[in-house]
């Protein structure tokens, strides 16, 4: 978060500690990427 890569999404309703975070246009800019699909799938990484 501090170096502006990733941003909290979305919080979980009132009492939950559930945080859900996303990528920035920062992010897709630095690994010059043009959206997420352009990211290697889990199942491509093994």
């Amino acid at each position: 978060m501090r170096l502006g890569l990733i941003a909290v999404a979305r919080r979980g309703e009132a009492g939950a500690r559930e945080i859900c975070y996303g990528t920035t246009s920062r992010f897709l800019d630095l690994f010059n990427l043009s959206g997420l699909d352009d990211l290697p799938r889990l199942v491509d990484a093994k």
